[in-house]
């Protein structure tokens, strides 16, 4: 018996779809007594691969025949089995030749039908090779049925020469293309199940390996027609005059027995046999695909040729849209199979949607997520979420095989696609690449991105005003074209730059940080955040991390500035710019510092103190720069009042001197972002700063250092406030916590939650702690258990700012409750004050301490609390925008508020009556303080200045204002700005 004779037995014995190439391969092999390490040898596989899939062929035929089958018996077995059949029928012999001869008299009886339609006697057969198992399949209704349109048509016949062939309208040629992950082989398979007994022969081949033309070749020839003999008899007229070659030949035999026959054939991951680098090239040695992807394109047979692949083809892009034999169907993310995939995790519909779209609704890519959100994180995507990992092991080696094909030029582009956040135009690219690329060749790379299914084009209309004829009445529409990548690609990408450029700044190496800008200023917000949140602070904190400290760190980017002060002749790029924006983000103080006649793009200096930095002669073009000192947020005197300390909504904590003349000490590194509260601690030697950054700050008066730095709160921190002993500093922030610090360990030691964000909080003489929250309640809290005591409601909007007063009654017949500290408050009214707007001393005895609260909201008033039963005693109006200060006097029974309407008004405490309105600008006024004397009011205001009002006459007495962000920054011969831009940054300080 011949080795073909038992692979047909052994094809009609087995289940349909059982033998795949290697099992095939193997028999074949043990049929002829090789062993199975020759076997592993001749075929290029690993010896225990080859005896696990004898195993299971071996195994197959146990289940089948009833006993045990060998290596040693399975011939025997088979050989016995054939002779105890019954000999083949006509209809079995023509399943293994391709032109069907016998003397039969049923044969002769279906001659003419079959000479008019051979493939009638044709048995279907299929061969599933290695093609993924789809029994678990969910949506992609929409793709199967396109898929199936193109596929399906009625047979017609047609002239060839002397013969009449049979061919249909369908697509000849077609590929499903779409990224790694996304589902290609899986949506084929179940095609291919559903159209299946439409074809004569389905065959399914994988690329994986790239295995040469010829095998493949052969392989389908030896299935679609087993018995065909290697002959040039019948090629296809479009390849007869290539004759020389034996691939040829054999696309030529293929072709003609796909016009006899209805094969359904698919090559699964083509994109191995492209050459890496670049588009439309093979690589070495699997040019012949090529030659078969034409000729099924463009001869008429009634087949379908069926490619699966992450990149296309040139022979589809050369044929497609000539006609409707060659489709390419671009298959993106399925939506029900993403939801569907993510039933095994906890989260809201909102949770899973945000997941699916930040991994374009890839099913490979999210089936990995979804085990890892259940390894990791109990399966809560909230939790996954919160950590923004979104690239981790499993997805990067979904991805790097793809990524590693590019070309430099398009891998440049790509890196520069994720920093413009995931969209950007050829003209954006032109000006940004560096070194220059013309436009042409930026479209060849976005071409064959868009090929490798990396990238996708989007129209967009914009209005252009026209001043022709046609247009006096209507405006021109015209298209620009986005190129766009997905999110998961983006966060991809930046991963990879990030990892890339801190690889570069450790080693001195420098290629991708002169090449890439960190930041553009000249996108919108938006990008500029996620620039600096996905770039430019992870790349801080690997250096941070990298670096045994900050000297040694610091003094590797000096090292960095040298070296791109060296490459300026050549052109340094964006470097100098990078490198200004992470000594920002690193809070390097870059006084006196020399940048002349270097190249600074896209440098962010607005938030930046530049005292002496030489930039003559340097190009500035893209830098940004402030146009003002930076409004006044935080205010506090010293106990002694020999200083004042501020806070501004750049995140600097500044120190004046009080008994020396405008003496100005910039406390460093500052904050970054907006100072929401200073305070000074009992002795005077310890400062506290907190901020929108998240962070509380302890500066060490004497030295002027930065003594520590704590960080626990998620979000801003919007308050600090020290305990009378000075043991304790408590906060609280966005994340509606409030939290007790021990100052000598620097450690949280108690945790409390209030109703919603906090935003103002302060102590009692007694250790009450009162909170101001954003649900406009106050909350009253036991610092020693943590628990909520009262809780205060009357105001109707956000309460900002809460302060404990000492009041004295003067409400004849209202009584206090009892303090909760169990103590009794008793007031008397004996006091005077001056009328509004009179010059007189305002004077007023010293009262008792009482457990009072003076609250300020946004609904504009003040309210006056007894905390011991939540009784709001008074209202108070006067404000008409919220207030957002309030300090009171501790030598006059006097309240100054500042308020959103840009005032500062007095307030007796004692009445509520608004005794003089001090100040009034158009700008809000957010910061205020007395000195612990009550003899001096400051007022921080928008311009940055601090205004110093007399409370003994009620009189504006002086101004201190902050030294110029660019005091002595010499800006001789600078280009890139605007004359404009000039003149405010003269005004600041700098010179020319």
């Amino acid at each position: 018996m011949k080795v073909e004779e038992a692979l047909a037995i052994l094809e009609r014995t087995l289940p349909p779809g059982s033998l795949n190439t290697v099992k095939t391969l193997v028999f074949r092999h043990s049929w002829e007594g090789k062993g199975y390490a020759d076997i592993a040898e001749d075929a290029g596989y690993d010896p225990d691969y080859i005896k696990g899939v004898a195993a299971g062929l071996w195994h197959s035929l146990s289940e089948v025949f009833g006993q045990k089958v060998t290596k040693k018996n399975f011939r025997s077995l088979l050989i016995q089995r054939y002779s105890s059949s019954q000999a083949p029928t006509p209809t079995a012999s023509l399943s293994r030749t391709a032109n069907p001869v016998s003397t039969n008299s049923s044969f002769s009886a279906a001659a003419p039908q079959l000479l008019e339609n051979p493939s009638s006697l044709f048995e279907k057969r299929w061969d599933w090779g290695e093609a993924p198992d789809v029994s678990i399949f969910y949506g992609r209704k929409t793709e199967l049925a396109q898929l199936r349109e193109y596929i399906q048509a009625e047979p017609q016949s047609i002239e060839l020469g002397e013969s009449t062939q049979r061919t249909t309208s369908c697509v000849r040629l077609l590929a499903v293309m779409g990224m790694g992950g996304i589902g290609k082989s899986a949506l084929v398979v179940k095609l291919v199940e559903q159209l299946k007994t439409e074809f004569d022969v389905v065959i399914w081949r994988s690329l994986r390996y790239a295995p040469a033309p010829k095998v493949i070749l052969t392989q389908l020839l030896s299935f679609i027609a087993p018995d065909t003999s290697d002959t040039n008899t019948n090629l296809s007229p479009t390849l007869t005059a290539s004759t020389g070659s034996n691939s040829l030949s054999e696309i030529g035999e293929l072709i003609r027995l796909c016009r006899t026959y209805r094969c359904l054939i698919v090559l699964d991951n083509v994109e191995t046999i492209l050459h890496e680098g670049t588009t439309g090239r093979y690589r070495s040695g699997c040019e012949g695909y090529g030659e078969l992807f034409r000729a099924m394109g463009e001869t008429v047979h009634q087949s379908c040729l069926l490619l699966t692949t992450r990149e296309k083809p040139p022979e589809i892009a050369a044929l497609e849209g000539t006609g409707q034999a060659v489709r390419s169907f671009l298959l993106e993310g399925s939506p029900d199979a993403a939801i569907t995939l993510l039933e095994s995790v906890y989260g809201s519909p909102e949770q899973k949607r945000c997941l699916c779209e930040l991994y374009g609704y890839s099913p490979l890519a999210l089936k990995i997520v979804s085990t890892a959100i259940q390894d990791l994180f109990e399966g809560e995507i909230a939790q996954f979420l919160e950590h923004r990992s979104v690239i981790f092991n499993g997805i990067r080696r979904l991805l790097d095989p793809q990524f590693q094909r590019l070309s430099p030029l398009e891998m440049t582009i790509m890196f520069w696609l994720a920093i413009d956040h995931g969209q950007t135009t050829v003209k954006r690219l032109h000006r940004d690449l560096i070194p220059p690329v013309s436009q042409a060749s930026i479209l060849q790379a976005l071409e064959a991105l868009t090929w490798r299914s990396l990238v996708k084009r989007e129209g967009r209309k914009k209005q252009v005003n026209s001043n022709s004829e046609d247009s006096k009445t209507s405006k021109k529409k015209t298209e620009e074209n986005y190129y766009t990548i997905e999110p998961m690609v983006m966060e991809y990408l930046t991963h990879c730059l990030t990892e890339q450029i801190v690889s570069e700044l450790t080693s001195g190496e420098i290629k991708q940080f002169v090449t890439h800008t960190l930041i553009k200023t000249t996108g919108n917000r938006v990008v500029r955040e996620h620039q600096r949140a996905s770039i430019l602070e992870p790349i801080a904190r690997a250096l941070q991390m990298t670096f045994s400290s900050s000297r040694a760190l610091l003094e590797q980017l000096q090292n960095i500035l040298e070296r791109l002060r060296d490459l300026e002749k050549q052109g340094s790029g964006y470097g100098v710019g990078n490198w200004l924006n992470l000594c920002v983000r690193l809070q390097i103080d870059l006084s006196g510092y020399d940048f002349s006649h270097l190249t600074v793009w896209h440098a962010d200096l607005k938030q930046v103190n530049l005292h002496g930095v030489n930039f003559a002669y340097a190009n500035l073009s893209h830098s940004v720069f402030t146009t003002n000192i930076g409004e006044i947020t935080a205010i506090a005197f010293s106990h002694d009042n020999a200083y004042l300390a501020t806070g501004n909504i750049w995140g600097e904590v500044r120190l004046w001197s009080l008994q020396s003349e405008n003496h100005q000490q910039l406390m460093s590194p500052s904050h970054r972002a907006e100072v929401t509260a200073v305070t000074w601690s009992n002795d005077g030697q310890t400062l506290a700063s907190s901020s929108k950054d998240g962070t509380i700050r302890l500066w060490d008066i004497p030295s002027g250092n930065c003594r520590q730095v704590w960080s626990g709160h998620h979000g801003g921190v919007n308050g600090i406030v020290w305990s009378h002993r000075g043991q304790m500093l408590a906060t609280c922030g966005e994340d509606g916590m409030i939290r007790l610090w021990d100052v000598r360990r620097g450690r949280v030691y108690r945790e409390m939650e209030a109703k919603s964000r906090v935003a103002a909080i302060t102590f009692s003489s007694n250790g009450i702690l009162a909170s101001g929250n954003e649900d406009s309640t106050i909350q009253l809290w036991d610092v020693n258990t943590g628990e909520c005591l009262r809780t205060c409601i009357g105001h109707l909007e956000r309460v900002n700012c809460v302060m404990f007063v000492p009041v004295h009654s003067p409400w004849e017949g209202l009584e206090v409750g009892t303090a909760l500290a169990g103590e009794t408050s008793s007031f008397a009214t004996d006091w005077l004050v001056g009328d509004e707007g009179s010059t007189s001393d305002l004077t007023v005895k010293r009262p008792d301490i009482a457990p009072i609260l003076v609250s300020g909201s946004d609904d504009c008033t003040l309210k006056l609390w007894d905390v011991s039963n939540q009784t709001c005693l008074q209202t108070w109006r006067g404000h008409t925008h919220r207030i957002e200060s309030i300090t009171n006097s501790p030598d006059e029974p006097i309240l100054a508020t500042g308020s959103n309407d840009g005032t500062v008004k007095l307030w007796n405490r004692h009445t509520g009556e608004c005794l003089r309105t001090l100040h009034h600008t158009p700008d809000p006024i957010r910061a205020l303080a007395f000195s612990t004397d009550g003899k001096i009011l400051a007022i921080g205001t928008c311009e940055g200045t601090i205004q110093f009002w007399n409370m003994q006459i009620a009189k504006y007495q002086e101004t201190l204002r902050a030294l110029g962000a660019y005091e002595q920054m010499n800006i001789t011969g600078v280009t890139g700005l605007t004359t404009d831009q000039i003149s405010r940054i003269v005004a600041l300080g700098a010179v020319m």
